[in-house]
């Protein structure tokens, strides 16, 4: 029998993913924590699980600074994260072996599950809109929003940082087009 441990601050999103797991017909036991600190005791407490999957936002989380590292997970443990923004791969903890962006489906969700309990690595493709503890990914990967090209161009800058007047100068552009082009 394989263990997941799953630590995120909404208890509905802990419920939800419990149920889905649950529902796949999986012989999965299930742990849940709704804060870094709790994680801390279970990951010592409890039999290593295969699987930790950590919300990003997990409340205690910021205190440590991000730094999964002091979990002192078990090495047969497996880390995924639970992503609102884009990653940068390269950035994250060598103990992460997954990612799941909150807009991915139910269906994906368990094949990663699945893919990272069969010792595999999980990172879906993600559409880099901006930075968040683990960087910003270097890839442009737009095709998933419906922008147009111009949007796309201006996004580019705006990830930058590039004020509505830069982004006009750039392009050749006026500021209430590029205002436009942001909306």
């Amino acid at each position: 029998m394989q263990t997941i441990l799953i630590a995120d601050s909404h208890k509905l999103c802990r419920e939800a993913l419990c149920d889905y797991i649950r529902h796949a017909g999986n012989n999965i036991t299930i742990y849940t924590t709704g804060h870094y600190k709790e994680l801390q005791e279970m990951v010592r407490d409890v039999p290593p699980p295969d699987l930790v999957i950590i919300d990003e936002d997990l409340a205690g989380m910021e205190e440590n600074g991000h730094d999964l590292d002091r979990l002192q997970i078990a090495d047969s443990s497996k880390i995924a994260l639970i992503v609102t923004n884009a990653y940068d791969r390269a950035r994250l903890p060598s103990l992460v072996v997954g990612a799941f962006p909150k807009t991915l489906s139910c269906k994906a969700f368990m094949a990663g599950i699945q893919d990272m309990l069969a010792g595999q690595m999980f990172f879906p493709e993600f559409v880099p809109l901006t930075e968040y503890p683990y960087g910003i990914s270097n890839k442009k990967h737009t095709q998933e929003l419906a922008l147009t090209a111009r949007e796309r161009e201006v996004l580019t800058y705006l990830v930058k940082g590039a004020s509505n007047k830069d982004i006009a100068r750039a392009l050749d552009l006026q500021v209430v087009t590029v205002k436009l082009h942001v909306r």
